[in-house]
């Protein structure tokens, strides 16, 4: 009856051991950042243009074609920085931009001094953002 209850209590152990060891073992789960972190919007005004930029974190892209300005039509916003050509399994191949990210428009184009932009991210760990609109007044 001893060397039951004490094998018994070695099991115990060992199973408390092997829970323990295994809670302190790192997972391989990435972190990822908060979008506003992962891509900083800011604007300028000049005396003419609007300049929208972006600075993406490391490890994180934009997707060119969904960066917009909603109050304005799609050729008004102009890109002053270079997207890079990718395959993304969702979209195919699409252009992305990374580290930093830039446009302007003319604020003729605006018919208000409140404007919405729009843009869509994803982090190359494997997190795909939905898409974010930023209300922005001038």
């Amino acid at each position: 009856m001893l060397t039951s209850i004490l094998s018994a209590s070695l099991i115990m152990v060992a199973t408390s051991v092997n829970l323990n060891i295994d809670s302190a073992l790192p997972t391989d789960k990435p972190t990822f950042l908060h979008h506003e972190q992962a891509f900083i919007l800011s604007y300028e005004l000049t005396d003419t243009d609007v300049e929208l930029t972006w600075d993406v974190a490391p490890g994180y892209y934009l997707y060119q074609n969904t960066m917009k300005v909603n109050e304005i039509t799609k050729d008004a916003l102009q890109f002053t920085s270079t997207p890079v050509s990718a395959h993304d399994e969702y979209f195919g191949t699409t252009m992305i931009v990374k580290t930093h990210a830039a446009a302007h428009f003319a604020k003729s184009a605006l018919n208000q001094s409140t404007f919405t932009v729009s843009y869509r991210g994803c982090a190359e760990a494997g997190l795909c953002y939905p898409p974010v609109t930023v209300e922005i007044n001038l």
